[in-house]
């Protein structure tokens, strides 16, 4: 289902990640770790094209990537990144807002499955008024991929899906992604998160750590 084929990427003329390739079947769960530095979050933020490849080709449900398929790659995915920046506004506003699109019109009696998934994952009904720059780094990992889930994507991208969350919360966000039938493509340092998954893929660092820099993350969250 996602594909990656003698991938390159540069930066500044350097390489992040070089003749990566890998096949991710549907509804397999693989996670992909490795140093920091070694280009693992590049990895998922490529079949959404928001990281370009020097080389080699990426398809996605049989959708090679361009810059024209690009946001048909995108409305079959849900990604949350490790810091999610999730605008401005109240937690519901925010939730609520994706389902306004077009695209995800259908999908708003999915809202109905918000309750639900808040008590699964710790999270008390009243942060729904809450605004969304009051909250944690594991409140707002969490409510990211609450979106994610409700949108219902086939493919599902995490970046440190736990990195911000305590023992308790960890464990029903690994127990959810366990359950489900999704295409999961994760990068994590968290081993618990591994049990769950398919396979595991270690990658090595290419690039020199002044590659990732604050600036080269500043950059790459640009293009998103």
């Amino acid at each position: 289902m996602i594909k990656f084929d003698n991938i390159t990427v540069k930066y500044n003329s350097l390489p992040i990640i070089e003749h990566f390739s890998l096949d991710v079947e549907k509804g397999e769960k693989v996670a992909v770790c490795g140093p920091s530095g070694s280009g693992k979050s590049s990895i998922l933020q490529i079949p959404l094209g928001f990281v370009l490849p020097e080389s080699g080709a990426v398809t996605v449900d049989n959708i090679l990537l361009s810059s024209q398929t690009a946001w048909q790659i995108r409305i079959k995915t849900g990604y949350v990144p490790q810091e999610p920046d999730l605008s401005s506004g109240t937690v519901r506003a925010i939730i609520n807002a994706p389902f306004n699109y077009h695209t995800n019109h259908n999908l708003k009696s999915n809202l109905e499955k918000l309750p639900g998934l808040l008590e699964e994952f710790a999270l008390d009904d009243s942060i729904l008024d809450k605004e969304i720059n009051t909250l944690s780094g594991g409140e707002k990992q969490r409510i990211a991929l609450i979106i994610a889930l409700l949108l219902d994507r086939d493919i599902l991208l995490l970046d440190e899906i736990s990195s911000a969350l305590d023992p308790d919360c960890r464990k029903a966000v690994i127990n959810h992604l366990a359950q489900i039938q999704k295409t999961i493509l994760l990068v994590t340092h968290d081993t618990a998160l591994l049990e769950f998954c398919d396979r595991k893929i270690e990658i090595s660092k290419t690039a020199p750590q002044s590659l990732l820099s604050n600036q080269h993350k500043e950059n790459m969250r640009k293009k998103v």
